[in-house]
Order: C-alpha cells, then sequence, then structure tokens
C-alpha cells in the first residue's frame, strides 16, 4: 500500500493576541497570519481555498464583517453578514456558505440573531433568510442529506429547543 501525504493547512485562533496561525503539514514550521481587525467570539469555516471569520465581538462592538483567507494567494477580502452578531453558526455545504443565528446584545446575552445569511460560492451572491422562532445561539450545524440542521441551541445557555432545517435543493 503506498503512502501519499497530502498538503492540509491548520489554523489558530489566540484570544490573547487575536490572531491566526496557518502551517502546511505535516511540517512543524509555524508562520503567523494576522486578521485584518482584532476580534473574539466569531465563527470560522473552509470551502475550497477560503477560510471564513465571521461576526465577532470588540470592546462592546457587535461585528458584521466577514474576513476571508485565501490559502493560495495568501491575501484578505471582506463582506459583510447582514446583522452584526457575535457567536454566529458555521457551516459549509454543496458550494454554499451558511452563517445563522448569534449573539446581538452585550452581558447579560439576551438579544439573539433570527438570521442565516448564504453564500453562493459559484453564483458569487449574498442573501439571507429569517430563521423561525425562537431566536437563538444555535451553536452547532450538521450537513446530512440534502438538509442542514442546526441542532437546539439557547437563549441563555441553558435552554433547549427543537432543530431548525434548511433544505438545499
Amino acid at each position: 500500500m503506498k503512502r501519499m501525504l497530502l498538503p492540509s493547512f491548520l489554523f489558530i485562533l489566540s484570544f490573547a493576541n487575536m490572531h491566526a496561525q496557518k502551517t502546511p503539514a505535516p511540517e512543524d514550521v509555524w508562520r503567523q497570519i494576522f486578521l485584518p481587525e482584532n476580534k473574539a467570539q466569531m465563527s470560522a469555516v473552509a470551502w475550497e481555498n477560503k477560510v471564513y471569520f465571521a461576526g465577532g465581538y470588540r470592546g462592546e462592538t457587535f461585528l458584521a464583517t466577514i474576513n476571508i483567507y485565501n490559502i493560495t494567494t495568501g491575501t484578505w477580502t471582506e463582506e459583510t453578514l447582514s446583522e452584526a452578531r457575535s457567536f454566529p453558526t458555521a457551516i459549509a455545504a454543496e458550494g454554499k456558505i451558511f452563517f445563522a443565528g448569534g449573539v446581538t446584545q452585550t452581558i447579560p446575552y439576551n438579544d439573539f440573531s433570527d438570521r442565516l445569511d448564504i453564500y453562493d460560492v459559484e453564483q458569487d451572491e449574498w442573501t439571507y433568510l429569517f430563521l423561525s422562532e425562537p431566536k437563538n445561539t444555535l451553536n452547532q450545524a450538521v450537513h446530512v442529506g440534502n438538509k442542514i440542521m442546526f441542532p437546539g441551541g439557547g437563549t441563555n445557555g441553558f435552554m433547549l429547543y427543537s432543530s431548525w432545517k434548511i433544505r438545499l435543493k
């Protein structure tokens, strides 16, 4: 049996210094790549050669920016969520990037987003939908068959709700 090593990348976000690190595997050499802005409580998702860092929080400000890093060219671009928020749930499936829910008000975290931002990679087009009530932080997503499911979530970190389902086709 022939073994092959495929190039891959590992990104690590440091909350202390607010930067990302990237390294080609399996080498043990690290190179720092700084995010274009300092932020915490963001989500991250990858599709093909790009990594999307969406939303977040800085100081007392919720962020709507999506910082997009192209691992092939080493360049950053930027897009904007339909609503500023921290902790959006992110998932990529079937040529689309999804950012759902999140927190829209400072401590105590008691106002939540009902937005689902969708980026169609092939069409290079952003749209958004309103999710059904109750609004919540979601926290998880899974791609199953032709659906994306956002299981549970909470309005204060403790209360769980049933799943939202989004049909892809």
